[in-house]
């Protein structure tokens, strides 16, 4: 009978010792650098993205960043039709430009509870592999702790930087409807 104690007793510990390793194995580890990578791809292309639209506004003439409201104003004035529909085509342009911002800002946004998620799934195992006296796997997870760390920081700014380029082409358009709608004003006024 004490034998049979013994061996119970001595499972017990290294029953532990597995299920805290069982976080720490093979397949687990490669759950999660697929999800990793998975999310890195994400950003990646999200961050290429915006970069080729940032071009596009860096290289673009908008109106707010060279004229005035006052100004702008009297370009609806001075200017025969034609050249005031292209002001609305552009002031719509602007409007949709910043909507289609503002989704891709959410877009990315979403993804951050993903990489919290993975970020926590990395410091599960990190612990997991420390109590199974794993140091070189324990040490490995850290590293990707804070890899998905950093890439939650970078999906949030790059979030950010969405919005921000969205309330510039939001920013044109209404400087522009603005004016439009002070033009009309004035030309209600009976001189």
């Amino acid at each position: 009978m004490r034998f049979w104690v013994k061996v119970i007793i001595v499972s017990v510990p290294l029953s532990a010792n597995l299920a805290f390793a069982s976080h720490c194995d093979r397949e687990n580890w490669q759950i999660l650098l697929d999800r990793q990578l998975a999310f890195e791809g994400r950003y990646n292309q999200y961050t290429k993205e915006f970069n080729q639209v940032l071009s596009t506004y860096d290289s673009q003439t908008l109106l707010s960043k060279h004229f005035t409201e006052t100004q702008i104003i009297e370009l609806w004035t001075k200017y025969e039709e034609r050249f005031n529909v292209q002001l609305k085509s552009h002031m719509n342009t602007a409007y949709d430009v910043s909507e289609v911002l503002l989704k891709q800002a959410y877009v990315v946004s979403t993804e951050l509870g993903g990489a919290q998620s993975l970020t926590r799934s990395w410091q599960a195992v990190a612990k997991h592999c420390t109590e199974a006296k794993l140091p070189r796997q324990s040490e490995s997870a850290q590293v990707h702790v804070a890899s998905s760390q950093s890439l939650s920081q970078d999906l949030h700014t790059l979030s950010e930087k969405f919005r921000q380029l969205s309330s510039k082409y939001r920013q044109e358009a209404t400087m522009i409807d603005e004016a439009h709608h002070s033009k009309s004003s004035q030309n209600d006024v009976p001189e």
